[in-house]
C-alpha cells in the first residue's frame, strides 16, 4: 500500500457525501460515518506495512539517494526528509513553538494546546488539527511534507508515516534545549537553532553579571496556582533556574514525604495545603497565573490564595516581592525561556515593578 490509497478513500468518502445534502435521510447519514470508518481502516493497513525500529538516537545526515532528500534518523528508525520542508504538520504545543522560533510556520497544529501564547499574526493560517488525537483527516488534506510528533504518538506513528514523512522526537520539560535542536535538525534549520541558543547564553550572562552578588543570596519561589497551590520540580524553569544558578526556596526546603506527589513530565507535582504555604516564601515569589480557564478564573485562584490565613505571614508578601507571570513559565520551548529571562529581568533587576 502506499500513500495514494489515502487520498483514494479520502476521494471515496467525498463522493458519497452529497447524499446528506440531497436528503436527510438516516440511512446517508450511517453511509458516511461508515466510510469515515473504512478510512480509518484503510490507514490502518498501509500503517501494518511498516515495522518501525525503535530507540534510535536523532541525527541528520544530507546522504541520500535523491538530490533534494536527506536521510535523518531517530527513535522510530530512518526517514528521508526534504531538504528544506515547506508544509510542516506539528502533533504538540512544544514542538509548535520550536518551529516558530525557527520561522517556519506550520500549516497544522494543536492551535489551543500551544502553551505560549501568539499574536493573531503567528496564529493565522494555522489549520487546528487538535490534540491527543489528532484529526487524522484534517491532517491528509493539508498534504504536508513533514509531520513533526513527540515520542508519545508512538502508536500513530504507522498512520502518519503513509501520510506523510514523520519524525518523532523525545521531550521533557526540563529538555527543551535538546528538543529545539531536534526539531531544528529535522527542519534543516541547525544555524539558526544555535544562533538561538547563543543568544538565550549570552542573556544568562549579562543576567547574572547584573546580579552579581545577590545572585548567590536570593532566594526564588514559584507556584502554579489553578484553583490549588502547586510546585514543580523538574519543571520548564527549573532549568532556567539551573542555568542562571538561582536558589529555589522551595525546592531546598522540600520534605518529599511531606506533600502529595503526582509523577508528571519525568518531574513530581508537588501540591501544597494551605497549612505549608510557609513553605513558598522567598525572597521573591513568583505566581503563574492559569489563564486557560478565562482571566475570570485565573483571577479567582490568586484571590483564594491571598485570603489563606498564612498569606500574609509570608515575607514576600509583606515586602510586596510577589509578581504575577504567564503560563509559559510552565513550557516549553525558546520563546516561552526568553519570556521567563523578561521576567525575571523586569521584577528581580528593576525595582519599581511591585505587586
Amino acid at each position: 500500500m502506499n500513500k495514494e490509497c489515502l487520498f483514494s478513500a479520502l476521494n471515496l468518502k467525498t463522493k458519497f457525501c452529497f447524499l446528506e445534502s440531497k436528503t436527510l435521510t438516516v440511512w446517508a447519514y450511517h453511509l458516511q460515518s461508515l466510510l469515515t470508518i473504512g478510512l480509518l481502516m484503510l490507514l490502518f493497513l498501509c500503517a501494518c506495512s511498516q515495522t518501525p525500529t525503535h530507540h534510535q538516537k536523532f541525527t541528520s545526515s544530507q546522504e541520500s539517494t535523491l538530490p533534494n532528500f536527506r536521510i535523518v534518523k531517530h527513535q522510530m528508525g530512518e526517514t528521508k526528509l526534504p531538504i528544506s520542508p515547506k508544509r510542516v504538520v506539528v502533533l504538540d504545543g512544544a514542538l509548535t513553538e520550536a518551529v516558530l522560533a525557527l520561522s517556519v510556520k506550520p500549516v497544522g497544529a494543536p492551535v489551543k494546546f500551544i502553551n505560549y501564547p501568539l499574536s493573531q499574526m503567528q496564529q493565522a493560517g494555522i489549520e487546528d488539527i487538535g490534540a491527543r488525537t489528532p484529526n487524522l483527516e484534517k491532517i491528509l488534506a493539508l498534504k504536508p511534507d513533514l509531520i513533526l510528533g513527540l515520542s508519545d504518538n508512538q502508536e500513530m506513528y504507522g498512520l502518519l508515516s503513509h501520510i506523510a514523512p514523520t519524525v518523532l522526537i523525545n521531550y521533557s520539560y526540563s529538555t527543551w534545549k535538546e528538543m529545539f535542536l531536534s526539531v531544528a535538525q529535522a527542519l534543516g534549520q541547525t544555524t539558526v537553532a544555535k544562533q538561538w541558543m547563543s543568544q538565550y547564553y549570552n542573556r544568562i550572562f549579562e543576567f547574572k553579571a547584573s546580579m552579581g552578588n545577590r545572585l548567590a543570596l536570593t532566594h526564588i519561589s514559584v507556584l502554579r496556582i489553578a484553583g490549588y497551590t502547586m510546585f514543580i520540580k523538574g519543571s520548564f524553569f527549573g532549568g532556567i533556574f539551573n542555568d542562571i544558578g538561582l536558589l529555589n526556596s522551595l525546592s531546598q526546603n522540600l520534605d518529599v514525604l511531606t506533600f502529595r506527589r503526582n509523577i508528571f513530565t519525568n518531574g513530581y507535582v508537588y501540591v501544597l495545603s494551605p497549612e505549608l504555604l510557609n513553605e513558598a516564601d522567598g525572597d521573591a515569589l513568583f505566581l503563574i497565573s492559569d489563564t486557560s480557564f478565562g482571566l475570570a478564573s485565573a483571577q479567582k485562584a490568586r484571590e483564594q490564595l491571598q485570603v489563606q490565613p498564612l498569606w500574609s505571614k509570608l515575607k514576600a508578601a509583606q515586602q510586596r516581592k510577589v509578581y504575577i507571570v504567564g503560563s509559559y513559565w510552565v513550557c516549553c520551548g525558546p520563546l516561552a525561556a526568553n519570556r521567563v529571562l523578561d521576567d525575571l529581568s523586569k521584577y528581580l533587576l528593576e525595582t519599581s515593578h511591585l505587586k
